[in-house]
């Protein structure tokens, strides 16, 4: 069983993670003429919104670890 990384235990940790993903998505969104790249549009937006709002329940809350683990 694999432990989350710490950052991956809060909310915040989780937010800015989605965050980062999104950016490095939004890398292929120079050819939106392609699948892909509208792919990787709309992937992004979607990461990037789910990330800022675990980050606002985590600035909301106390931000305490979430405790689950990837298995």
């Amino acid at each position: 069983m694999l432990n989350l990384f710490s950052f991956q235990k809060y909310f915040i940790g989780r937010g800015l993670f989605l965050i980062f993903i999104a950016v490095l998505c939004f890398d292929h969104v120079n050819n939106l003429k392609t699948l892909v790249g509208k792919c990787d549009l709309i992937i992004g937006i979607v990461l990037a919104v789910y990330g800022v709002f675990l980050m606002v329940v985590g600035f909301a809350g106390d931000n305490e670890p979430v405790g689950t683990t990837v298995s």
